[in-house]
């Protein structure tokens, strides 16, 4: 453990990361090579579709602050898609310590 980094190791101690405004802020995902950050100034609702349950994210922007960059639980290419300008990602792809962030 004592080469894993700091930001990593509530995935491997399987330690739920705490929910605040700076984790929020500072924590984005990486899904298909792209960073996503979850929407922090308004909730908005799950959507399930086909039995898979979907959450709104956006897109990292440059000059976003990022402290965690988490990698998803799934290999290969995701399925995703967009509304307006969130796009929704699988809830079962972001690591379990992280779903409270997300």
């Amino acid at each position: 453990m004592k080469v894993v980094p700091k930001t990593y190791k509530a995935i491997f101690e399987n330690i739920k990361v705490p929910v605040t405004n700076t984790t929020v802020k500072t924590t984005a995902i990486k899904v298909n090579g792209i960073l996503y950050k979850p929407d922090a100034k308004e909730p908005h609702k799950q959507v399930v579709v086909a039995g898979v349950v979907y959450i709104p994210v956006y897109k990292s922007k440059a000059n976003d602050t990022i402290l965690r960059k988490i990698e998803i639980n799934q290999q290969g290419k995701v399925n995703t898609f967009n509304i307006g300008n969130l796009t929704y990602i699988p809830l079962k792809v972001i690591p379990k310590s992280y779903a409270g962030v997300f």
